[in-house]
């Protein structure tokens, strides 16, 4: 019985990933496809909930569940919250179009990069803007300096980035941002930062069809 339970739940999972788009085979086998799949799933996972969705994967994994549940307390946090926004984003997008996505993944690149390096995690990405979030720690120490030495890093590598560079030497953007009417002549890819430090409520937002991990 238990084997045979095995091997419909096998059945099951494969089915369910090759309807993800897997391929159902693999020199492995039935089961190293498997466990391959699940691996790369649990990364996505990791990148799509970030730090802060690590408890709340964890807490519905315990409850043993098929169903994702939003009827969870969150749980009260002391952390600094810094935002980022990318300036002037709407015509650079009309300027660089496609091209776009390059130029904003280019400034999360960074602004994440910066975050996970000084001790905090990114959370949250919407278009244009970033929060990335530093809790205190358990000994009862506050990153703020932490969280503003990633910020004036970040500021420093988005000047220096190459990958900006090549992105606004396009005709497009002369166009859009006529360098005389710059002031230093020229467009400079820039964001702009907040940071906070206080208490939030750090729970699961949203319903089993779409949920985000959010401070509130």
């Amino acid at each position: 019985e238990p084997v045979e339970g095995m091997t419909k739940a096998m059945t099951m999972v494969t089915k369910s990933l090759i309807d993800l788009g897997g391929s159902g085979t693999g020199s492995g086998g039935e089961a190293a496809y498997i466990e391959q799949s699940i691996l790369k799933i649990v990364g996505l996972l990791n990148v799509s909930f970030g730090d802060a969705g690590t408890k709340i994967i964890q807490r519905n994994m315990k409850a043993g569940s098929s169903e994702l549940s939003t009827a969870v307390p969150g749980e009260k946090v002391t952390a600094v919250y810094g935002f980022s926004d990318i300036r002037e984003f709407t015509a650079t997008t009309e300027a660089l179009n496609q091209d776009i996505v390059l130029f904003v993944n280019e400034f999360a690149n960074i602004c994440h990069g910066q975050a996970i390096a000084t001790g905090g995690s990114p959370n949250k990405n919407v278009g244009d803007a970033f929060l990335c979030v530093w809790k205190d720690r358990s000994d009862g120490s506050v990153l703020c300096d932490k969280a503003l030495e990633a910020y004036r890093q970040a500021v420093q590598k988005i000047r220096s980035s190459s990958k900006l560079t090549t992105l606004i030497a396009r005709p497009d953007i002369a166009k859009t941002f006529p360098p005389e009417e710059r002031e230093f002549g020229k467009y400079i890819p820039a964001m702009g930062f907040g940071l906070h430090h206080g208490t939030s409520v750090e729970g699961a937002i949203g319903t089993s069809i779409k949920m985000d991990a959010a401070y509130l």
